[in-house]
């Protein structure tokens, strides 16, 4: 019994990481947004291109939970600070607002003169006493007395809006709340997830030759004396032949040729004439030019392989050969006057005597 294992291994290109815009695409858009290049009076282009596809965006799924309230997501009658013992409310609908002494408001007409109270967005609070003292209780009923200088005062964390049977809210802590008067409040929540993007993995161009070869599956032949057993195995005996496998990526061998541009100035009298023509190549003037391309681009993986995977067989296998290009461009760009001389004078309507 013979055992051949064989693998022929893979041939494969693979360009750098490449856009899913076309080259063309590209120039033209950095073109676009160039501001020191000259007027350019024509774009020439020939382009040979294999691109890949940029990928699949996921969107992310919205959904509705019902979470605990916040602050954020309370109603504006919920209350964050008291102000002088529970004479005047701070509520998540004053986030935002600044309450200065003697402005008509409960909060700021029991401030001292001169102090103000600014709500900030997460609802914390910018206390300035001015020239007195300024007592907040916090959301456990805590005393902050404020003197002298202006004071930040920041919302405990861990608390959540409760809800208690007259219908008041009121953004407290769990251990400060009396089991039977206030209950958590929840309401819904869209929750959007992240999209997701997945690049594009799929093999552009694929040339590749693929066999596998498994032999044996089960005993042919067995025989048995005694406590002896024989079995007798049948190898199959395979012969490949030649493989061969060409795979090409974007191949270009176009030609750009260009000619020029002209004038004819021309007087004449019933005895004399005079011609004037200037020829200037395409692009060619100092304040103008021309974008020429000859381009073969590939963005995508070229696989040329040939895999034979051979397992409990014999067998022979014949010439391989592969082969794998990518971006190929044999084109050329010639720019001159060449044969279009004749018939640019010519436009001049001069007669044989002419020009």
């Amino acid at each position: 019994m013979r055992l051949v294992l064989l693998i022929i291994s893979v041939l494969i290109t693979v360009p750098g990481l490449a856009s899913a815009q076309s080259v063309l695409e590209r120039v033209l858009s950095q073109i676009n947004g160039a501001t020191n290049l000259a007027k350019i009076n024509g774009t020439y282009a020939n382009i040979a291109e294999s691109v890949r596809s940029a990928g699949t965006v996921t969107p992310g799924i919205t959904t509705t939970e019902n979470v605990a309230a916040n602050i954020f997501n309370a109603p504006d009658s919920t209350r964050i600070w008291y102000v002088d013992t529970t004479s005047a409310v701070i509520t998540s609908g004053d986030i935002g607002k600044t309450f200065a002494s003697g402005d008509g408001t409960t909060v700021g007409n029991g401030l001292p003169l001169g102090g103000a109270i600014t709500v900030n967005a997460d609802g914390s609070i910018e206390v300035d006493p001015g020239g007195g003292s300024i007592s907040i209780y916090d959301q456990e009923g805590a005393l902050n007395t404020v003197t002298g200088m202006a004071r930040n005062l920041s919302v405990l964390p861990g608390v959540v809006v409760y809800q208690n049977i007259s219908g008041q809210y009121l953004l407290y802590k769990p251990s400060a709340i009396t089991p039977g008067d206030w209950t958590p409040l929840y309401v819904d929540v869209e929750v959007t997830s992240e999209s997701t993007f997945a690049p594009s993995v799929s093999i552009a161009i694929d040339g590749s030759i693929t066999n596998i070869i498994t032999g044996l599956t089960a005993a042919t032949a067995e025989a048995a004396a005694g406590a002896a057993t024989a079995t007798e195995f049948m190898m199959p005996a395979l012969d490949f032949g030649d493989m061969a496998t060409t795979a090409l990526g974007a191949v270009n061998t176009g030609d750009i040729t260009l000619g020029v541009n002209s004038a004819v100035d021309e007087a004449a009298t019933t005895t004399t004439r005079a011609i004037s023509a200037a020829m200037t190549v395409i692009g060619g003037s100092a304040d103008t030019g021309a974008l020429v391309l000859n381009v073969a681009s590939n963005a995508g993986a070229i696989n040329g392989s040939i895999q034979n995977t051979m397992a409990q067989v014999n067998g022979t296998i014949g010439g391989l050969s592969t082969t794998a290009l990518g971006a190929v461009n044999t084109g050329t760009i010639v720019s001159g006057v060449n044969a279009a001389v004749a018939g640019i004078v010519g436009m001049s309507g001069q007669t044989a005597s002419g020009l």
